[in-house]
């Protein structure tokens, strides 16, 4: 029997249908109500149905976004309970590397263990026909001008550009006059984007799995670190905070969120791959490898502004229980009224690698930083309440951002078992017209 408002009756089934017309009239509705507890999770509808993989393992995903397959590791915690929501945590791996190597190094499984929490490590796309040595995959994101380069803002120094970095995807950017992608060969990973991706697993996850909604997060190492910060400015309205290791956005195309959300960098002081330093002879990070990225201090100065700090605001240490464990110290200003949006600085004794070189240390960490964290706003299914003005009684209204984004339709096929299931949905594509690149 379907009794949940947004199911619909299919045979013996119930499949969960985007509940479009409530949306459109939430959209428009504004209520009174004081601000909800923040320590209270709220159940998604998958809450009550059997999880969808076997607690205490890693499953294969596979789901159809815009017409293109995508992969991604579900782990789902042995002490999971369906009836009982747990946050959500989207990793997302390093350029020409795996969800697979990504659950090895960043040490969040473990965390989910100990701590009661679902991971979803992501694939990236991977459409360069190029050769393959020396990587067994071209997996990537695009995200933080990683395909932008042009002759105004270019990507790299004129030696580091390479045609066999160009994808496939990127094709409406090749010239006959051109080496590569753009005119240095500059750009480096796919052009599809993958925001509609990740808004599908998070739907998805609210659906069949019971997920506390206002405790969605997301992290990456490097390429997926670079991803993490473009996922922040991307979905603030959803995610309760993001954690990127080793990353930064490309020089010129720094993004900054709609609304405030919690940010934590974690970046070594030997990275020479993606520095957010000036480096020598330059104002600019510019990697060992050539290419031009933006200094983390440009990257937070907005950030800062968004999350409700002023120019008075100090940067203080932020202590952590990691704190001079590979020399690691975190500096940052804690915004927002109750200290309750901080944006953190990390540096340690390494190079271009998780933190510590070590899925213990760098899982801990991260986990650390996300969990204190939750979105009281958000109602699920990418709807949030924004908060219009301040008094004892706090009206809101309801908005659905991702209903301004362009409908997409994706199918779900289970791979962990014999069988195949296949649910379809209404999502929405990132509309990019209005947005920064």
């Amino acid at each position: 029997v379907c009794t949940h408002p947004t199911t619909m009756a299919a045979g013996n089934n119930c499949l969960l249908l985007a509940p479009l017309a409530a949306l459109a009239a939430l959209a428009v509705t504004t209520a009174s109500a004081s601000r909800p507890d923040s320590t209270a999770p709220v159940s998604s509808p998958g809450c009550g149905l059997s999880p969808p993989g076997t607690p205490g393992s890693t499953v294969a995903k596979t789901i159809k976004v815009d017409g293109l397959s995508r992969k991604f590791l579900l782990r789902i915690p042995n002490s999971y309970d369906p009836n009982s929501p747990v946050p959500v945590v989207l990793s997302h791996h390093g350029w020409t590397e795996s969800a697979e190597e990504d659950q090895q190094g960043s040490g969040l499984s473990d965390q989910a263990e100990a701590h009661g929490f679902i991971v979803a490590y992501l694939d990236g796309y991977d459409d360069n026909s190029h050769y393959t040595s020396p990587f067994s995959t071209w997996k990537s994101w695009n995200g933080g001008g990683t395909v932008n380069s042009t002759s105004n803002k270019e990507g790299c120094e004129t030696w580091a550009g390479t045609s066999s970095y160009c994808y496939n995807s990127c094709k409406d950017r090749r010239t006959k006059s051109w080496k590569g992608c753009d005119k240095r060969g500059c750009d480096w990973t796919t052009c599809v984007d993958s925001t509609t991706f990740n808004i599908a697993v998070l739907d998805y996850l609210e659906a069949k799995a019971c997920v506390d909604v206002t405790r969605e997060y997301a992290t990456g190492q490097s390429n997926g670190a670079i991803y993490t910060f473009h996922l922040g400015a991307k979905l603030s309205h959803r995610l309760a905070a993001i954690a990127p290791i080793s990353g930064s956005f490309m020089n010129g195309y720094i993004q900054t969120p709609e609304l405030p959300i919690p940010v934590i960098d974690v970046t070594g002081t030997l990275d020479t791959i993606v520095p957010i330093n000036a480096t020598k002879n330059s104002n600019l990070p510019i990697s060992s490898e050539g290419w031009i990225y933006s200094l983390m201090e440009d990257i937070f100065t907005p950030w800062e502004v968004v999350n409700g700090c002023g120019g008075s605001d100090t940067k203080d240490h932020y202590p952590t229980s990691f704190d001079g464990v590979q020399k690691l110290y975190c500096w940052g200003k804690q915004c927002g009224t109750q200290k309750q949006y901080p944006v953190i600085r990390c540096a340690w004794d390494g190079g271009h690698n998780y933190y510590g070189n070590s899925g213990s240390l760098n899982g801990g960490l991260v986990w650390e930083f996300l969990s204190k964290f939750s979105n009281v706003d958000h109602l699920g299914m990418g709807r949030t309440r924004l908060l219009r003005n301040s008094g004892d009684e706090v009206p809101y209204e309801v908005v659905d951002f991702e209903s301004e984004l362009q409908k997409a339709e994706y199918k779900l096929t289970n791979s962990y078992d014999n069988s195949t299931t296949v649910e379809t949905r209404m999502l929405k594509k990132a509309n990019e017209s209005n947005r920064s690149p």
